[in-house]
């Protein structure tokens, strides 16, 4: 048995879960305010009115709501809708000069 050369032995081989590889985290966007209270005091502009379009929106989704009220609910959520739009579009363009909400464009390969 001296004379017998050894066999090399095979690496051992096991199996790697199906995992996503770990990419770089993204700065997490603040949580909304869970009440206008919270967006009046911590929250910008755009967090008090986007609060209080979601109050108004279920005053007028709730049974409880009185009818006498659901007209001037629905006035002003109009008015705040507005301007939560208004203040998005502002924030669409100022993106969009930047150019970091540029979209890939399709093109083939050769």
């Amino acid at each position: 048995m001296a004379g017998r050369p050894r066999k090399a032995r095979k690496p051992q081989l096991r199996a790697v879960p199906d995992t996503p590889p770990v990419a770089e985290a993204e700065p997490e966007a603040p949580a909304a305010p869970s009440s206008v209270l919270e967006a009046a005091e911590r929250g910008s502009r755009k967090d008090v009115l986007t609060t209080m379009r979601k109050r108004l929106a279920r005053a007028l989704d709730s049974d409880k709501t009185s009818p006498r009220d659901l007209a001037s609910i629905s006035r002003r959520l109009l008015e705040i809708d507005a301007q939560v739009r208004v203040i998005e579009e502002g924030e669409k363009e100022a993106l969009d000069e930047s150019g970091d909400a540029t979209e890939d464009e399709d093109w083939e390969a050769v």
